[in-house]
């Protein structure tokens, strides 16, 4: 008996390509899958991010003005309070709060606006007495108006008062700095330091 070679049978060209393609294919898909993972945590993590600072710009613009008193701070305990712009109910806030009795606006908002209406409407509506002085942003315009809202502010009959503006910073910073150098004899640099 004698011994016959097997035969051996080598692969098509087609067929190599074949299983080239495949593996190939299969390294690819494996390589996208690989890819895919790590930005999809990536993804959701912006869309997080986007979604919380979208949240906080609506808290910042939409909510928080009408839940928390633009920059209150406190002049002289029961007699003289600060802040920026307000709402009707921020306030409405601060009047029951502080027990406030008369708001001295250095010009939040354009005389005769719908702004200025409404704020007209809600003093009245919480019986406080408002007074109204066009005093400009950058904390211009007739001295005679500062000189005004001093002796409302001064005049216990007004107290508690609340001193406003737009910012809170500038024509109310003025005349709270007046206040504190002239009437409580504060030296200027500490009547700058301590905010007004």
């Amino acid at each position: 008996m004698t011994a016959t070679p097997s035969a051996r049978t080598f692969p098509t060209p087609d067929a190599v390509r074949a299983v080239q393609d495949a593996g190939q294919a299969e390294r690819a898909e494996t390589t996208r899958a690989a890819a895919r993972r790590p930005r999809r945590p990536l993804a959701i993590a912006l869309i997080a991010l986007a979604v919380g600072l979208g949240g906080f710009g609506v808290w910042d613009a939409a909510i928080k003005p009408h839940v928390i008193p633009k920059r209150f701070g406190v002049v002289d305990e029961g007699k003289i309070y600060r802040s920026g712009r307000l709402t009707p109910a921020t306030l409405a806030k601060v009047v029951r709060e502080r027990e406030i009795r008369t708001i001295i606006d250095l010009g939040a908002d354009p005389v005769g606006s719908p702004a200025d209406a409404r704020m007209q409407r809600a003093a009245e509506a919480l019986g406080v007495t408002r007074y109204r002085m066009n005093l400009e942003g950058d904390a211009t315009g007739n001295p005679n108006y500062y000189v005004w809202a001093l002796r409302l502010m001064n005049d216990p009959a007004n107290q508690p008062v609340l001193v406003h503006c737009g910012a809170g910073t500038q024509r109310t910073g003025c005349v709270v700095w007046l206040h504190r150098e002239i009437n409580q004899h504060a030296a200027p640099e500490s009547a700058l330091a301590s905010g007004g």
